[in-house]
């Protein structure tokens, strides 16, 4: 049972002592875990009903209408959006990504 704070961590620990794992529920956090950590995975074929509605083309058109926003994405997503992501964590790292980098942009009206 991890989270996506912990999930690289373990998964790598377990990879370097030559383990194989079978990963669940989410295969989108499985199949981003798998490639960031090259351990030896079989994923459980099942998402999170919520990450699972976030569509690649559908931000690919946020991102061209509003190019300077920046991508803040849990590893849940669909690679489609991870791909695109400026930042991809955890909620706490998202959050600590917003309040130390993050920038308000500031709407005037005429």
């Amino acid at each position: 049972m991890v989270t996506s704070s912990c999930a690289l961590p373990i998964a790598a620990h377990l990879a370097a002592r030559g383990e194989k794992l079978l990963w669940a529920p989410d295969r989108h956090l499985g199949r981003y875990v798998q490639q960031q950590s090259g351990a030896d995975m079989l994923l459980w074929d099942a998402t999170c009903v919520v990450h699972d509605e976030f569509k690649g083309i559908e931000l690919g058109l946020l991102r061209r209408e509003h190019p300077r926003a920046k991508v803040l994405v849990h590893p849940e997503s669909p690679e489609a959006v991870v791909r695109q992501a400026d930042l991809v964590g955890s909620t706490t790292a998202l959050l600590r990504a917003v309040v130390e980098n993050g920038r308000r942009r500031v709407h005037r009206r005429h």
